[in-house]
């Protein structure tokens, strides 16, 4: 009886033993199989801005019924992660700190889309797959890690110029890292950017905002008189650069103020004929302070200060205005009219008006004709604008209602359209120092009488800019415009000539229908 219980026990005990022994192989088993759940191939970033990026992979099977695990982190250490089938599209789970991730596959070929992240900053990603009952070992890229794009800069602002060749400019990061965001500011509609100390250059250059803020963050060696509009570029810690700011609001540098005091003529008891010099202006203010009165803005660089009293002393001064009428320091000068009673100052040799034929005698033979007179010759070119000078003379109507001045060659009149332009041909009449020492007034009987030859451009072999572009060209024979490659080449060709400013209006008188003939560099040959 003893026996046949002891017999029970042992039977109960293999039973249960090969019992849990199948247990455990079946378990085994099914932890082998989930523990061969196959990882993704490295994943890449296939897209990314400023605040997303897309991680690409494959599977290691297409099988819809794997999930994946996404995870980022910003220091490799710390990581948040996201669960998502790929048999739907719908978003599951999140990321408290990054914001959100998107799906989307067949089960072979993989993508998320990281989302609400920051500009310009370092993460780490890595996927791994799962069948529900394991994970794979996460799979990294070669690189581990990929920056976020930086966030266009905003718009950059000049203040307001206080020098011909600088103007203060002021640069937006925006929601960019300060440390490791670097910045590139161009001059726009050229190929020019700042270096680190604010002068042009070709070559770009890259710094954060302190260091531009160090260096001043101003704009230098520009031209005088001259617009100017800057476009800033932002790029990231693995130097890809984004879009550029919107360019800011056009500034000019301030005009050159006028170089020396202003010449005064006495042109006879009441009048006093006002210039000066200066080659960068695009406008002038001249005033008779003594009387009160004044020029307003005028393009030109000759002033008629009338309706003055005899035997006065007047004081006159002039300044410069920039394209924002912001105005120079003033220049002045004093003089006297004349005595009352007086002529004027300026004294005209007027030809001699051809005599009139004397009418023949009567005849004393009945019949005789009388020989008909001969047709008086037609005056040449007035001796008043060649006596006392060269036939290159300049000359104008002696009127203070005309103050036009003109350029007498080769028998005809050619117009000066601005001061900036006499000033390329001055020497070459006779008046090196442009005070108008060699203008002859001459009447307007006389000025009718010479034949007009048109406008005149700049003399060739000069430099000239237009007031809306920071380019410097050469003058070639007939106005033809040949561009200059950079300073070098200006330097090269020209040594110190500086360019002379001349209004944009005044393009259509050169011969290059806006388009320069050619681009010199250092060692191109100077045109004639």
């Amino acid at each position: 009886m003893e026996g046949n219980k002891i017999g029970r026990f042992l039977f109960l005990a293999r039973t249960l033993t090969v019992f849990f022994a199948v247990i455990f192989a079946v378990g085994l088993t099914a932890q082998v199989a989930s523990a061969a759940v196959a990882a993704p191939t490295v994943p890449y970033v296939s897209a990314t801005s400023t605040n997303l990026f897309t991680i690409t992979w494959t599977a290691g099977v297409a099988d819809t019924s794997l999930y994946y695990e996404v995870g980022i982190s910003t220091d490799n250490a710390t990581w948040t992660t996201t669960t998502q089938s790929t048999s739907t599209q719908a978003v599951s789970g999140g990321y408290p700190t990054y914001g959100s991730s998107t799906f989307a596959g067949d089960g072979a070929n993989v993508s998320s889309t990281i989302l609400n992240l920051k500009s310009n900053t370092k993460y780490y990603f890595r996927v791994a797959s799962g069948d529900g009952s394991a994970t794979s070992t996460p799979a990294t890229p070669a690189t581990t890690y990929v920056y976020t794009l930086a966030s266009a800069p905003g718009t950059p602002t000049l203040s307001t110029a206080t020098s011909t060749t600088m103007l203060p400019l002021t640069i937006v990061d925006a929601s960019n890292p300060s440390a490791d965001t670097t910045y590139s500011i161009g001059v726009s509609s050229t190929s020019w950017y700042l270096d680190s100390t604010g002068a042009t250059s070709t070559s770009q250059t890259w710094y954060t905002t302190s260091t531009w803020i160090t260096n001043g963050a101003s704009a230098k060696g520009l031209y005088p008189n001259t617009s100017y509009e800057f476009v800033v570029l932002a790029r990231n810690a693995s130097t890809t650069a984004t879009a550029s700011s919107t360019q800011s609001a056009a500034k000019y540098t301030m005009a050159t103020a006028v170089a020396a005091a202003p010449t005064a003529t006495v042109q006879g008891p009441s009048t006093i004929f006002v210039s000066w010099t200066a080659t960068n202006g695009t406008t002038y203010y001249a005033e008779n302070t003594t009387a009160g009165t004044n020029s307003g803005s005028i393009a030109g660089s000759v002033w008629s200060s009338t309706g003055l009293s005899c035997n006065t002393s007047y004081t006159f001064r002039v300044r410069s205005e920039n394209g924002d009428v912001l105005a120079s320091a003033w220049t002045d000068n004093t003089i006297t009219t004349l005595s009352c009673g007086s002529g004027g100052g300026s004294v005209v040799v007027t030809p001699a008006t051809p005599a009139t034929p004397a009418t023949p005698a009567t005849p004393t033979v009945p019949g005789e004709t009388p020989a008909v007179p001969a047709t008086p010759a037609t005056p040449a070119v007035p001796a008043s604008v060649i006596v006392g000078n060269t036939p290159n003379s300049i000359i104008k109507v002696n009127s203070k209602d005309r103050p036009a001045v003109y350029y007498l060659l080769d028998g005809k009149k050619y117009l000066f359209v601005n001061r900036v332009t006499y000033t390329t041909w001055s020497a070459a009449a006779g008046d090196p120092t442009n005070k108008f020492v060699t203008l002859k007034n001459i009447t307007q009987t006389e000025f009718d009488a010479i034949p007009t030859g048109g406008n005149l451009v700049a003399k060739a072999g000069s430099l000239i800019k237009f007031d809306n572009s920071p380019i410097i060209y050469a003058i070639a024979t007939g106005g033809k415009l040949y561009q200059l490659a950079d300073a070098a080449a200006q330097t090269a060709l020209y040594g110190s000539v500086a360019p002379v400013v001349i209004q944009s209006g005044f393009r259509d008188n050169y011969s290059d229908h806006g388009n320069a003939f050619g681009s010199l560099t250092a060692s191109s040959q100077k045109p004639e």
